[in-house]
């Protein structure tokens, strides 16, 4: 006899009373779904689903998966009836796991992956297969549900973006204090051979090498300031009210800040920047900040801005 005959033969002999309430319960824990396979488990029959289908107590969401009582789910209600279609070993991947870390806007299809040679098929689903489990460190929880860590996050998107826009999503996760650097060095070299990754390894380079980096992009703007004509020559390395001062142009009382990657990492650097902007403004002392990412891309806004601060004619760059 099959199982599901098997299973189905225990509702003669459990009140539907103590059903329904199991299954009030289950629902309730997962914000308002349940999966066919859970209605077996507490005896209901498919016919008995069936009807409860037909009366509107049960509402199909995926095969095999039903809203309860009514359709209108909130997110980990969605997200939850995802991972009961896919399987039990499945997890929220690629753009929606992004999405539920603050890094991106929700995807139009809730993406998963499961732990298989082979992915089922789900038509409102995107279910990636992974031949290899994923290690313990790679999953975190998010509301009870499993969902790939932002290190894995990163590597599972970097095949199809590029290393400024795999920036963009590290920097959303620093701003969301979620950027661990070891964890994504450790995910990384789990995942060496994996597309990719030479993209999320050029993306991460001025992280990985800080002071290097933050030593050089300060002689490239030091030479760009002195390369214009215009532009006073700044003092360099500044101690002033107890900080240090990447360029100041003392007589105009105007400051410039390089916000490098070292600044990026930790949350804690940011709130001492942000004491030390409040205290040279109070001195009197303009402050702008720059970030590698407009350093790179916008230098002409940079110059005007500058060029601003000093009094001086706006000019292209």
């Amino acid at each position: 006899m099959p199982d599901s005959e098997r299973l189905s033969t225990r509702s003669e002999y459990q009140p539907a009373q103590s059903r329904g309430h199991r299954l009030a319960g289950i629902a309730a824990r997962q914000s308002g779904v349940i999966s066919a396979a859970q209605l077996y488990g507490i005896g209901f029959s498919r016919a008995e689903i069936a009807r409860l289908v037909a009366k509107g107590r049960l509402h199909p969401i995926h095969r095999g998966v039903y809203a309860v009582g009514h359709t209108n789910l909130a997110t980990r209600g969605h997200l939850a009836a995802g991972i009961l279609a896919a399987g039990a070993d499945a997890f929220l991947s690629h753009h929606t796991a992004a999405a539920v870390h603050g890094l991106a806007r929700p995807p139009p299809l809730i993406e998963l992956t499961v732990p298989s040679p082979r992915a089922p098929e789900r038509p409102k689903l995107i279910v990636h297969r992974t031949a290899t489990p994923p290690d313990p460190a790679e999953l975190v929880r998010w509301k009870g549900l499993r969902v790939s860590s932002v290190a894995r996050v990163l590597i599972e998107l970097a095949r199809e973006r590029s290393p400024k826009q795999l920036e963009l999503l590290i920097t959303e996760a620093i701003h969301a204090d979620a950027f661990d650097l070891a964890a994504v060095e450790r995910t990384l070299r789990r995942h060496a051979r994996r597309p990719g990754v030479g993209n999320l390894r050029r993306a991460l380079e001025g992280y990985t090498d800080t002071r290097p980096y933050a030593s050089r992009w300060e002689a490239e703007v030091g030479a760009w300031l002195g390369g214009d004509p215009e532009i006073p020559e700044p003092e360099h390395d500044v101690h002033l009210l107890g900080w240090e001062v990447d360029f100041l142009w003392r007589e105009q009382r105007f400051a410039l800040e390089l916000d490098g990657r070292p600044w990026h990492i930790a949350v804690r650097d940011m709130e001492k920047d942000r004491r030390k902007d409040t205290e040279l403004q109070r001195a009197g002392i303009r402050l702008m900040r720059v970030g590698a990412l407009r350093w790179r891309h916008g230098r002409i806004g940079i110059r005007e801005d500058i060029g601003a601060f000093l009094g001086l004619t706006a000019r292209a760059a």
